[in-house]
């Protein structure tokens, strides 16, 4: 029974703690354009390429796993057999451009190789519904799901019924726990995450000269994809800025717990110099906090992750943002259907891959934003721009 409680409360925390961030968002398929150019073509510097799985183990770069001629071979001619292998897409949720564009990423692979995509569902940051979008993607009885979890530990039986049934999966972001490689589940993707969060330390250490007192603002509960950032972020800190001393690691699930923590260490920390959200979203609380508590972007510094536009716009207005760490999410999507097909055919992949995120600043972020985003930059983005081209 306490168990059973324990995983409801996880479940419960973790479905508020994202919905927050996308409440209201149209649920619709967000229009994308070709991009201007691959981003690994991109002169931006990269974020440190650090990456753990929840077990200990480190990543291979995604560079490394490609189809082999004989692979593309066979795919192609089950693909014109007239019985196409067969995969279902079922993602936590699909109102956001990132999530959008890794489902589009993992789309337009499987499709170029002769895949029929049986269905995309999303839950919108509901467990509950996402483990009964599995359910019925078995049901399909497709050769492939690549799923993106809402939960690790509340979703396990769940995915491991799809091995039970024959069908091989891979995740992305979130690995659920229990579940065994390479007889359950068949490739983990996710970015660097911890190299991206040690990229943001090491430019907070940068801007601050090297010393004073920042903060972290982390979710309530164990994230793995967060929480590795957390652990980057503090690594930092720790090798590169001994004199940079973390006073606090506040905790928040919803929007406005964010921006209550926020207000919070302004109140207890008068000399506070810097504030490392987990993600763009709590960092722009920690923005509208840091306005209302008197600060500057000349006295204050605030690095975080995930490229979206109003972050962008945030650091390219030269505001509180000063580094934005972030990944390529039609690459991550990408390389989960590569990780896939390569199951489908009974070849050996692997178990953890991370795609290299980019460290974004106001001299950069337009470039990089229309690349990552496959979206125009707006017109107020690109105008902005220009005083530091």
């Amino acid at each position: 029974m306490r168990k059973l409680i324990t995983v409801i409360t996880v479940v419960m925390m973790v479905s508020l703690a994202f919905s927050f961030a996308f409440a209201g968002a149209e649920k619709e398929t967000i229009k994308t354009e070709e991009p201007t150019m691959s981003s690994e073509a991109l002169d931006i510097p990269r974020c440190k390429a650090l990456a753990v799985d929840p077990f200990g183990q480190p990543s291979v770069n995604y560079t490394e796993v490609k189809l082999t001629a004989d692979e593309i071979k066979a795919l192609e001619k089950k693909a014109k057999s007239g019985t196409p292998y067969t995969a279902v897409l079922a993602w936590h949720m699909l109102q956001s451009q990132f999530n959008s564009l890794q489902a589009l990423g993992a789309q337009d692979t499987l499709k170029k190789y002769g895949f029929k995509i049986l269905s995309v569902s999303e839950a919108d940051w509901k467990p509950e519904i996402h483990i009964q979008n599995l359910q019925t993607s078995i049901e399909m009885k497709p050769d492939l799901i690549i799923s993106v979890p809402v939960a690790e530990k509340a979703e396990v039986e769940a995915h491991k019924k799809i091995g039970e049934a024959g069908i091989k999966l891979v995740t992305i972001d979130l690995y659920p726990y229990g579940l065994k490689y390479p007889d359950e589940i068949q490739g983990f993707v996710t970015t660097t995450e911890r190299g991206n969060g040690y990229t943001a330390g090491k430019y907070m250490g940068e801007y601050l000269g090297g010393k004073g007192k920042v903060a972290v603002m982390k979710l309530s509960f164990y994230h793995y994809c967060t929480e590795e950032r957390v652990i980057g972020f503090k690594q930092a800190m720790k090798e590169l800025y001994p004199n940079i001393e973390v006073v606090a690691e506040v905790e928040f699930s919803t929007r406005e717990e964010a921006r209550r923590v926020a207000d919070a260490l302004f109140a207890k920390y008068k000399d506070l110099d810097g504030i490392f959200p987990i993600y763009d979203v709590p960092g722009l609380e920690a923005v509208g906090a840091a306005r209302d508590a008197g600060r500057t972007p000349k006295d204050f510094i605030i690095t975080t992750t995930d490229l979206n536009e109003a972050g962008a716009m945030e650091l390219v207005n030269d505001g509180f943002f000063k580094e934005i760490s972030a990944s390529d999410p039609y690459i991550m999507g990408e390389t989960a259907a590569i990780l896939g097909m390569k199951a489908v055919l009974g070849k050996p992949g692997q178990p953890f891959v991370s795609v290299q995120g980019f460290a974004f600043t106001k001299e950069n972020v337009v470039e990089g934003y229309k690349v990552l985003n496959r979206q125009k930059a707006s017109a107020e983005m690109e105008e902005a721009a220009k005083k530091w081209q």
